[in-house]
């Protein structure tokens, strides 16, 4: 079985253009982008599934991947766990969601599905990392389009926390933190 780059971001880490330019970097061959319910908060109701689906086909388009996409909803099992927890919750409402697969091309070849009372819903698609060679030949931020004569991205990945190792990719950390 091939190995493939699999890796993600959450929420609006998917806006940080050097975020998403390491993974690229690194050979990302499928972005998995998660997304809390946002059109379920007071302000993002009409903008939210616009934004999730603008940033998830620019990063399938500028990466050159596939984006699987998953946004989580709120029922109103959800809603009352908050107001026990938390109090009221006069900015959050039921709702939400917005789950797609996306192809490097932006095409939509699962979903999406959104909405609440569809969480049990299944966005299924079939992904061919075989493509990704012939889509590079157009955009690759990794290749010919990358510019390292020009530009430099450099990303730091000592462990921050002590729970970070694997984070760093297996460094070791000081005894004394």
């Amino acid at each position: 079985m091939e190995a493939h780059l699999h890796r993600g971001l959450a929420c609006w880490e998917n806006t940080m253009n050097l975020a998403r330019q390491t993974l690229i970097e690194e050979g990302q061959e499928i972005h998995a982008g998660a997304w809390p319910a946002l059109s379920t908060m007071s302000g993002f109701e009409t903008v939210a599934d616009t934004q999730i689906e603008a940033l998830m086909k620019n990063h399938a388009l500028t990466g050159q991947c596939y984006v699987i996409c998953a946004s989580n909803y709120i029922d109103d099992y959800c809603l009352n766990w908050m107001k026990e927890k938390l109090g009221p919750q006069d900015l959050v409402k039921a709702g939400g969601g917005w789950s797609a697969v996306i192809h490097p091309f932006c095409e939509v070849l699962a979903g999406p599905v959104k909405g609440g009372g569809k969480g049990d819903a299944f966005v299924d698609a079939e992904v061919d990392t075989a493509q990704l060679g012939t889509v590079k030949v157009w955009i690759d931020a990794n290749g010919h389009y990358k510019r390292p004569e020009i530009l430099k991205l450099e990303v730091c990945r000592d462990a921050m926390w002590a729970d970070d190792e694997r984070a760093a990719g297996g460094a070791s950390l000081p005894e004394n933190r």
